[in-house]
């Protein structure tokens, strides 16, 4: 079925145990709540398969629009007719803007930072090194959080003009994303390597990964060089009634209370690198992850044909059944299209006070000691920054996304 797609003529088993293949599966949206708020929306669950070729593109070359197999449920591929393979991409990229925007970015940024930020303030004085190193990246974000509830997520908010997930599939969509969530998923290197993306010789050009490494373990040494000044030794950590009593906050009404599940949190810190560990997730959450997933909302979401939010028809039963003209009428409306640019523009629209990564001009920290681990820490950003600026001028397609100098300190939109 897929043959033609292969360069050197090989065989799915053995592109699969090259590690050439990689697996896209929307099944969680299976079953969901479509919207009809205005008329019927629709969306699909699809599996979609993707190749690596020996250019290193990384390109689909079949897709199945839902979870079950059956005589209406064919699997599409990059041998069918272009209108075919155009009409099922566009389902595909359908599917997966819905996940993008609910998990990716709302709830694994901005939601599960919440509770480490709502105990930052409610647990730790202002002269705790905790505090003041982690609130910064804080800055902004309880209030964008209150805008995203009321505003957009919840019945009768702007996306139920826009998205094919109706409120309560959104809600459902969450409820079951967080029941799976688990902070190691917001932990860079293991989740490279859990989703088998770590590879670099497999997978050449991943931006994300490659840049993102370089900031995770310039962030890391920032962390560990300042936590390292306050706790010479773990007893000294242990003993810390203030910050037990955070992480005590965070576990017990941030993550456990409902449904006695700890979600990787810890519910007593004792470790200095346990720590560490946990601060990098924070800080790297709120600044590079959420950069990642928020700042090409305007190229990703502006053109609409390439990630449309919401569906006007059910995705096709059989191949061979669709022209332009049913492409036309799937694709959302023009105002419905017009709203999808401006909530994309909304979403990149950058504060008055924007402060960007390894900038720190309130000066929680006034020792000398600590100013010069943060000297060292933008220094070496800086370093970062001007390798990847380089590399983006040589030719390949830029990746502007994780230039440090766009990046946020926080989730402040």
């Amino acid at each position: 079925m897929v043959q033609g797609c292969f360069d050197d003529k090989t065989t799915l088993s053995e592109e699969i145990e090259a590690g050439h293949i990689y697996i896209v599966d929307c099944g969680i949206l299976d079953g969901l709540e479509p919207n009809s708020t205005k008329g019927n929306f629709y969306f699909a669950a699809p599996l979609a398969l993707f190749h690596v070729n020996r250019l290193g593109d990384f390109l689909p070359i079949a897709i199945q629009l839902n979870q079950r197999p059956g005589n209406d449920n064919p699997v599409f591929t990059s041998e069918d007719s272009d209108i075919d393979w155009l009409m099922a991409k566009i389902f595909l990229r359908n599917a997966d803007a819905q996940l993008q925007l609910v998990v990716s970015h709302l709830l694994d940024t901005h939601l599960v930072m919440e509770p480490f930020a709502v105990a930052t303030y409610r647990q730790l004085p202002g002269v705790h090194p905790l505090y003041k190193l982690l609130v910064p990246h804080f800055r902004g974000m309880l209030g964008i959080n209150v805008f995203v509830r009321e505003a957009l997520l919840k019945e009768g908010g702007v996306l139920d003009d826009v998205m094919s997930l109706g409120p309560q599939g959104r809600h459902e969509l969450l409820r079951k994303c967080y029941k799976a969530f688990n902070l190691r998923a917001l932990d860079l290197p293991a989740s490279l390597k859990d989703r088998g993306l770590d590879d670099f010789r497999l997978l050449p050009g991943y931006r994300y990964r490659d840049d993102g490494m370089m900031i995770w373990g310039c962030i890391e040494k920032f962390v560990t060089d300042m936590l390292s000044l306050h706790y010479d030794r773990d007893a000294t950590l242990q003993d810390d009634l203030e910050l037990q009593r955070w992480i005590s906050d965070v576990y017990e009404h941030g993550f456990n209370w409902e449904d006695n599940q700890d979600r990787g949190i810890p519910h007593r810190i004792k470790s200095l690198q346990q720590l560490v560990d946990i601060v990098t997730i924070i800080i790297w959450t709120c600044s590079v992850q959420h950069a990642a997933v928020n700042g090409g909302a305007r190229d990703t979401y502006g053109f609409v044909p390439n990630a449309p939010l919401c569906l006007r028809r059910p995705p096709p039963p059989w191949k061979g059944i669709v022209g332009m003209t049913d492409i036309v009428r799937t694709l959302p409306d023009m105002d419905t299209a017009l709203l999808q640019t401006g909530i994309a523009d909304m979403m990149c629209e950058e504060p008055r006070d924007e402060v960007y990564l390894s900038h720190y001009p309130e000066r929680h920290f006034v020792e000398e000691n600590a100013r010069a681990v943060i000297d060292e820490f933008q220094y070496n950003i800086t370093a970062i920054n001007d390798a990847i600026a380089k590399r983006n001028t040589l030719g390949d397609v830029p990746n502007t996304y994780l230039l440090p100098q766009n990046i946020p300190n926080s989730i402040s939109r």
